[in-house]
């Protein structure tokens, strides 16, 4: 009987400190920031110099940084389309959206990863996320 008491004891305050996650995949009871990571090659982005070209590719990798972090707070919707035949895969394709609002996000380093190639890791508190969420809602639609 008290082996028995001290399972229901261990797991009860062991289910106490279990920290719960959102439908994003983030932790409710973390403190840790929610970062994005983004990457951009320098030649294929428009411009006259190289120097242009550069700064275009900081633009968008910051930008892709930005996406990365809509994803994680407001989470992608994703449709998908199939289409079969006598069991032969005529068809098949897959489209990606995201769709938010990211406040408040803080540049961490923007760095040349490559001779080519640009990263941007930003960063905001995980006290801003209910906040853009609620902020954004639900109710606008995915385009």
């Amino acid at each position: 009987m008290k082996k028995a008491c001290a399972i229901v004891l261990a797991s009860l305050l062991l289910s106490g400190c279990a920290a719960t996650m959102d439908s994003a995949g983030l932790s409710s009871s973390s403190s840790a920031p929610v970062r994005g990571i983004g990457y951009a090659t320098v030649s294929n982005q428009p411009g006259r110099t190289p120097a242009q070209k550069q700064l275009m590719a900081i633009r968008a990798s910051r930008l892709m940084a930005m996406r990365d972090l809509a994803e994680k707070i407001h989470g992608m919707n994703i449709d998908a389309y199939s289409s079969l035949a006598e069991t032969t895969m005529l068809a098949d394709s897959t489209r990606a959206t995201v769709q938010g609002l990211v406040r408040g996000a803080r540049v961490v380093s923007i760095t040349p990863t490559r001779s080519n190639v640009y990263e941007t890791v930003l960063e905001v508190d995980p006290s801003e996320v209910s906040s853009m969420r609620s902020s954004f809602g639900r109710s606008q639609p995915y385009r």
